[in-house]
């Protein structure tokens, strides 16, 4: 793939000819519990984007935005974050100069879950455009690929292990602690972030802050991988995790890339 940023506008010109999909590394700058920096999740971002360097497919790779929409974890520290209309403002801009130069079909590669509506609507509004938009979070596929790579919670063993690759020597797994979640009453029980069931069936959809469930910023999120051991925090995290997960997901974007650019949209007439 063709890593826009250390290019030359004359290399960036020959990528274009043969390039349909433009892939734009999203990530967030945010609190994530007592052991990890803020930069967790950019520094995922920019770790896989890095890795698509010598992924073998005729792709180009923007730069990363390192800051998301994370204001509902501001309670932890100097959490930074651009407001939802802001992201979604920046990431139209990038969208529209790469149409502008040719591109035509357009992938957000997030590490960030608060980023996705955002995301959502610019895919929708590029849909009504006849442009090809989607949004890919890799969290939503390790877990089914091994089942010692299913996420537990925010600030668990595989985000720690991606500081670890990535960043070494800025985190001490050490200082994790082991996350309980707070239950809204006896009967809302927690099953991930804004997500509360009544009596295990009925879910009732909460926006809440992360200081409404946890006191440290570390949670669990039981809802993304519900076969997971829960009781799992820290045990057995190690770098290589990072670097094997990133192989098994940069594989699969290399596979799936030929069929997303099949997919194609008239433009539609539709007001919004």
């Amino acid at each position: 793939m063709y890593i826009l940023e250390n290019m030359t506008w004359k290399e960036t010109e020959d990528a274009l000819k043969v390039c349909k999909t433009a892939i734009i590394p999203v990530g967030s700058t945010e609190q994530h519990g007592p052991h990890l920096p803020l930069g967790t999740d950019f520094f995922t971002a920019q770790y896989f984007a890095d890795g698509m360097a010598d992924a073998d497919y005729p792709a180009i790779v923007t730069p990363t935005l390192p800051l998301g929409y994370a204001t509902y974890h501001g309670d932890f520290g100097a959490t930074l974050c651009l407001r939802e209309s802001t992201l979604e403002a920046v990431l139209t801009d990038i969208c529209d100069m790469l149409l502008f130069h040719g591109i035509d079909h357009i992938l957000f590669f997030n590490t960030h879950g608060g980023n996705a509506q955002a995301m959502n609507n610019i895919c929708y509004k590029l849909r009504l455009k006849g442009v090809t938009a989607a949004t890919y979070m890799w969290f939503e596929t390790v877990g089914h690929l091994k089942d010692e790579w299913k996420l537990i919670g925010h600030g668990d063993a595989a985000e720690t292990a991606f500081v670890l690759a990535y960043r070494p020597g800025i985190c001490d797994p050490e200082k994790a602690v082991r996350p309980v979640n707070r239950d809204l009453s006896d009967t809302l029980k927690l099953g991930d972030m804004n997500q509360v069931f009544f009596k295990d069936v009925m879910q009732v959809h909460f926006q809440m802050r992360v200081k409404d469930v946890t006191d440290n910023g570390a949670m669990l999120e039981p809802s993304l991988y519900p076969g997971a051991d829960h009781g799992q925090w820290m045990e057995g995290v190690d770098p290589q995790m990072a670097v094997d997960m990133r192989k098994a997901i940069l594989d699969l974007l290399v596979e799936v890339l030929p069929e997303f650019e099949k997919v194609t949209f008239e433009p539609s007439d539709a007001p919004f």
